[in-house]
């Protein structure tokens, strides 16, 4: 028993030694899961497309709305200045009828 034990131990080391290293270098291809990811890289081109279309669709957009603005007469402007000040006359005096409404409530 002794004699086996002795003779392991000192076999098993160079044995170990002298064998070549394991190697699990298998490829695996799994075709459908390709087929899937060509799939997905196909949906993604496609979605990248429509967003670039839909961008320049956008910048079309904008750039028919700035040539609208550049056609517009100037007197609207001047129009839109004008419903301004009204507009900021009759808050000050929505203003006034506040505080009128708040000091007729402290006298009675």
């Amino acid at each position: 028993m002794k004699h086996t034990l002795a003779c392991l131990v000192l076999l098993g080391p160079p044995t170990i030694a002298a064998m070549p290293p394991a190697s699990a270098q298998i490829t695996v291809y799994d075709p459908a899961n390709h087929a899937q990811s060509i799939i997905t890289a196909a949906r993604s081109v496609e979605q990248v497309t429509n967003q670039i279309q839909q961008i320049a669709h956008d910048i079309q957009m904008l750039e028919n709305m700035a040539r609208d603005l550049e056609r517009m007469p100037d007197t609207i402007a001047a129009a839109i200045g004008e419903k301004l000040k009204e507009l900021t006359i009759a808050i000050e005096e929505a203003e006034g009828v506040g505080y009128r409404v708040e000091d007729i409530e402290r006298e009675y």
